[in-house]
């Protein structure tokens, strides 16, 4: 398993949640591109959380049908939801 270390605190990371969805963006933030499951690592001190350990292959991707109604099905079911949007 991967070690994360927060910079300003110089303290491990803990993993807070497995299972996050990552909701990845694109067409300036105006649509999904991919879903991914990732963990979430928070620092015990600060809080600061980052989420990393994303699996091989997205969960789904844009050209699929249904991904909206499977990112509606992860939050009903209780997943944490996580937007990784476009830079512009």
């Amino acid at each position: 398993m991967p070690k994360q270390v927060c910079v300003e605190c110089e303290t491990s990371l803990k993993v807070e949640q497995n299972g996050v969805i990552v909701v990845e963006m694109f067409n300036e933030n105006c649509s999904i591109y991919r879903l991914w499951s990732a963990d979430m690592w928070k620092c015990p001190l600060c809080g600061v959380e980052i989420v990393t350990g994303f699996g091989a292959i997205p969960i789904t991707e844009h050209f699929m049908e249904n991904v909206e109604e499977k990112l509606e099905e992860f939050r009903k079911s209780g997943h944490k939801v996580v937007y990784d949007r476009e830079v512009r």
